[in-house]
């Protein structure tokens, strides 16, 4: 995750336990009277051996996360020598970069997957009834637009102006006439389609 994401990331973190304890707590409460519920429904068929007790069953929930920092190249603290240490430091080069890889061609393969789905929604269909547009033909591109910012770790320039461009692309768009207007979607998938082919994914 890049760095300047932690803090966004930490905090939906927390919103989230807060709903998974705060639902957690609820049924436990009721844990008791559900069985009693049980009871009643199931009759002769009720098995208390089915239905552990509220201390167990509290301690099958639960909501933890740890932070692990990636130590940097050469903070190998190893008791071995020199040769040992030089070629762990290779081997810690040689997947950093690879993961970094891997990211930024995450980064440009999910914007192409993107301009890609949206330049196929726009292409008018013959004989057949109109495609129905989604706010989210819009929003989603939008949220990309956002993320990539921070997706681009290594400041790919490249990726950048290919950011920017769907950016300008975005800018003033409205679903309302892309829904209605041959001519507005008609003019998106010129620019859109003018996108994927000027770079190289």
């Amino acid at each position: 995750m890049p760095v300047s994401m932690f803090l966004e990331y930490k905090q939906e973190l927390n919103t989230r336990r807060g709903l998974f304890d705060g639902m957690v707590g609820a049924f436990l409460d009721n844990y008791d009277m559900l069985v009693s519920q049980a009871q009643t429904h199931l009759g002769n068929l009720f098995d208390p051996g089915d239905y552990p007790d509220v201390d167990v069953v509290a301690r099958k929930f639960g909501f933890k996360t740890v932070f692990s920092p990636v130590p940097e190249s050469g903070d190998f603290r190893l008791d071995t020598n020199a040769v040992d240490i030089e070629e762990l430091k290779e081997q810690y080069d040689a997947a950093y970069s690879a993961r970094l890889n891997d990211a930024m061609q995450s980064a440009w393969d999910t914007l192409h997957n993107l301009l890609s789905r949206m330049s196929e929604k726009l292409v008018e269909p013959e004989g057949e009834k109109a495609k129905v547009f989604h706010k989210t033909f819009l929003t989603n591109a939008q949220e990309l637009c956002s993320l990539l910012t921070h997706l681009n770790i290594t400041k790919d320039a490249q990726l950048e102006r290919a950011r920017q461009d769907l950016e300008k692309m975005l800018f003033g768009a409205d679903i309302a006439d892309i829904r209605e207007t041959p001519g507005a979607r008609a003019d998106m998938k010129v620019q859109v389609d003018a996108v994927l082919a000027k770079y190289e994914w």
